[in-house]
């Protein structure tokens, strides 16, 4: 039921949510203002009638105040004056009896004879009015001395208000009287309803003023959320042709950096087989020479000399045929490809390379096998040219990317100046970057050289 309801609430829009929210913190709100407000006008409707009618009644007590002090009694004279000044208030359907009660509790003036003389139970109302304070009762509970009154079948307001004797605040006697109440009921019936309809018309406009500005914004917020979601799409879409175009960059420079290497190993290979194949023939014909020159020393020093620079021309070209000539690294691992490139240095340079090499490691393009052998061999080379092989270190370990370190103790070097002069090094940054990889050199405060490669996941 609970999950159902909730499913519900979220199909309906953000102002229908606030609507109903609102109205549901709102109307119990409401609700007990409108009581409070009921009942603050019923209150002073009642004491607004009750004191108007304490006034009229004083004005109608006062002539006989000095009797009351005197002997505590009205005279029969002074109960025909009273009952004159009455009768033009019952034609008016205003005031139905009245009674004026002595401080003991006894009736002395009552609109019905029969109560004159007698004495009865003070009243809460009775007591308060004896204090000073003007006291009222709308249909309350039936007194004993209220027989005649109570007969009428009306609905009564008994107001009780205190007599004073003249320049003091001493209360000499109570003037209680009934006032017909069913026009009072009606007024407060109007009111209550009156507060009400006023109370249920604010909450009503402002629910509505409330939700036609949420509404507005609810309007906006969906127009927002449509062209948002256009232009989250619209992005995707880009995102997923700018991955793709991505893919095929990378994919297009593994393809040019394996045509690369097949170019240098071809290379290689004319220069093997063909300078270097020359060269040697001309070293070997030049020994026949030799047994011509015999006697000559002049011309034996250039034979020499020149026999010595054909041999180091040749074993340049041997060599640099060599490093262009790449070995078959398809079907070694990145981590074996990376031996390889450490062994032949060490074959061929006679120093030492500590290897700290991840062998657990997933299988990798080819692209990126040639990129980690050509970097081991550059800057092993470079170690060993620049730095006698000292210090000479290789790490690759591998976390969500490959990381490929190689140290060397030597003297350091300037990075920007030997980046912008040397072939070597704009082809390391060339490879990397190639494979969206990225290539740092450090020159750490110790001395020494840090060449630190980091290749991205094949994602292909």
């Amino acid at each position: 039921m609970f999950q159902r309801t909730q499913q519900k609430w979220k199909t309906i829009s953000l102002a229908q949510q606030f609507t109903v929210a609102a109205s549901a913190i709102l109307l119990p709100v409401m609700l007990a203002v409108g009581v409070w407000l009921a009942d603050i006008l019923t209150i002073s409707l009642v004491n607004t009638t009750s004191n108007t009618m304490a006034i009229f009644m004083d004005g109608v007590v006062h002539p006989h105040i000095k009797e009351i002090i005197e002997t505590g009694e009205l005279s029969s004279n002074s109960v025909d004056n009273i009952d004159q000044l009455l009768s033009g208030a019952r034609s008016n359907s205003k005031i139905v009896a009245m009674k004026i009660w002595r401080r003991d509790n006894t009736i002395i003036y009552s609109s019905f004879r029969d109560m004159i003389g007698k004495n009865f139970e003070r009243s809460p109302a009775l007591q308060t009015a004896l204090s000073g304070k003007i006291a009222h009762e709308l249909d309350g509970p039936p007194e004993e001395e209220e027989i005649h009154e109570r007969a009428s079948g009306l609905r009564l307001l008994a107001v009780y208000a205190p007599v004073y004797q003249p320049g003091t605040a001493n209360v000499i006697a109570v003037s209680e009287f009934y006032v017909n109440g069913e026009e009072l009921s009606e007024n407060i019936s109007l009111i209550r309803w009156q507060s009400w309809f006023l109370v249920c018309a604010l909450t009503g406009c402002i629910v509505l003023l409330l939700s036609s500005f949420v509404a507005r914004g609810s309007r906006t917020i969906e127009r927002q959320q449509k062209l948002l979601g256009y232009k989250v799409q619209e992005l995707g879409e880009t995102l997923t042709q700018n991955e793709s175009l991505r893919h095929k960059l990378l994919e297009a420079n593994q393809n040019v950096a394996s045509v690369n290497e097949k170019v240098l190993q071809q290379v290689g290979t004319d220069l093997h087989d063909g300078p270097a194949q020359i060269l040697a023939l001309v070293a070997l014909k030049l020994t026949n020479f030799k047994a011509l020159l015999t006697g000559n020393k002049k011309l034996e020093g250039e034979f020499i000399s020149t026999k010595r620079l054909l041999s180091d021309a040749l074993k340049d070209v041997r060599n640099l045929s060599t490093g262009l000539m790449l070995p078959e690294l398809e079907e070694l691992s990145l981590a074996e490809a990376i031996a390889l490139a450490i062994s032949n240095h060490k074959r061929n340079t006679g120093t030492l390379v500590i290897e700290e090499l991840d062998t657990h490691h997933p299988e990798v393009p080819v692209a990126f096998k040639i990129c980690a052998y050509r970097l081991v061999q550059e800057s092993l080379n470079n170690a060993y040219k620049h730095a006698a092989g000292a210090g000479q270190k290789v790490i690759l370990h591998h976390d969500e990317v490959s990381t490929i370190k190689v140290y060397n103790s030597g003297p350091g070097f300037d990075l920007k100046k030997s980046r912008d002069r040397r072939l070597g090094l704009a082809g390391m940054f060339a490879r990397v970057e190639a494979l969206g990889g990225i290539l740092k050199i450090e020159n750490p405060a110790g001395g020494g050289t840090i060449v630190h490669a980091t290749l991205p996941p094949d994602k292909n």
